[in-house]
């Protein structure tokens, strides 16, 4: 929990309540959520201050994740393009390999089956007239970016909200 008045100090709390019905503001669903500070610094706080919030819903130490741009969704499941012949860099031979998810978070996504740690797997494809990521990246020759499935640190799901 952050607050702008105490912009060098972070606050604890536990979520106690969260509304079971949301109110729509400016076509968004919102919910209210109380949340119970637990520190002592929480003193300096006062009722009715905004406040953001991160709620970590779930974290998982020593697993195998991926960025979510790298799964692709289908009636059939989810699944990745993992490269299974790296011999020509410039056009990478990939097969499409069925995946299981276990926690999804903001940013990653836990593989609970299908992959390992050090497999590569093709993040994303791009229109061919762009070179570049969404965010400014440079892409291979092929016109996709390559990565490898990380593991080992953790994966954190986190639900972020703005407001009191």
């Amino acid at each position: 929990i952050t607050v702008d008045a105490f912009p060098n100090e972070t606050f604890e709390g536990v979520v106690t309540l969260i509304a079971t019905k949301g109110a729509n503001v400016n076509n968004v669903i919102t919910f209210d959520v109380k949340i119970q500070l637990t520190d002592v610094k929480a003193l300096q706080l006062k009722p009715e201050m905004t406040a953001n919030v991160t709620i970590e819903v779930a974290q998982k130490p020593n697993v195998v994740y991926l960025p979510n741009e790298a799964i692709l969704h289908s009636p059939r499941g989810a699944t990745v393009q993992k490269v299974v012949n790296n011999d020509n860099p410039k056009k990478p031979k990939t097969q499409e390999i069925p995946v299981t998810l276990g926690v999804v978070g903001d940013t990653q996504t836990e593989i609970i089956r299908g992959l390992r740690v050090g497999d590569v797997i093709v993040l994303d494809a791009v229109e061919p007239s762009s070179q570049w990521r969404r965010n400014g990246g440079p892409k291979d020759s092929s016109g996709q970016r390559n990565g490898q499935v990380g593991g080992g640190g953790g994966s954190r799901a986190m639900m972020r909200s703005m407001g009191r």
